[in-house]
């Protein structure tokens, strides 16, 4: 998506888009049912995983393009027009000024989907443990 630039706008799940990733797709889902997670489980997190991508590769093209990172200056402006005491977190994080349109944000956001996968898993460990008590 990032190396269609201008044109990632137009780009649609469709296809010929989707069969690029299809591979990649059974490698993970291979793991996971392997790991034991419920095809429930593994479909939903392949599509939160397509979103986080989704989302980031769009993120990083807009600001690429020159396009304004958004959110600190929404939010500083929120927090403006309100008490400043009763946002007194928000107001401090957005002044110093983290990128979160940086591939840290991509790297944060996969290693939180790997960290809840995870939990996920051991969550349907237990269960099957009790299952077998």
């Amino acid at each position: 998506m990032i190396a269609a630039d201008a044109l990632a706008e137009h780009l649609m799940p469709d296809a010929s888009l989707y069969v690029r990733f299809i591979e990649p797709a059974e490698a993970i889902a291979k793991k996971q049912t392997e790991a034991g997670l419920d095809d429930e489980t593994i479909v939903r997190s392949l599509a939160l995983l397509t979103n986080i991508c989704w989302a980031y590769a769009r993120d990083a093209l807009f600001v690429s393009r020159g396009g304004e990172r958004i959110r600190p200056r929404l939010t500083r402006a929120a927090v403006e027009e309100r008490d400043p005491q009763m946002f007194e977190h928000l107001g401090r994080i957005v002044e110093r000024g983290f990128d979160t349109y940086d591939r840290r944000q991509l790297e944060m956001s996969v290693d939180v989907f790997l960290r809840g996968i995870e939990a996920l898993l051991a969550r349907a460990r237990a269960a099957s443990e009790q299952e077998d008590v």
